[in-house]
């Protein structure tokens, strides 16, 4: 039997729309099931975005 491929999908957005926290949910509502993926959340000093950080997600 062949083995279909995973979906896939992008999740984009302005900056503070909520992109890191709906990624940490779907990690939390898929549970049991495979998912994977790189998410960039940014890193403030103050009010100031001063960066990215990478941050490599697995789950199932």
């Amino acid at each position: 039997m062949k083995k279909r491929a995973a979906p896939a999908f992008l999740i984009t957005g302005n900056p503070g729309s909520g992109k890191s926290t709906l990624m940490a949910r779907l990690v939390e509502d898929i549970g049991d099931r495979q998912i994977a993926g790189l998410s960039t959340p940014e890193v403030r000093r103050g009010k100031v975005r001063v960066g990215f950080k990478n941050t490599e997600t697995k789950g199932g």
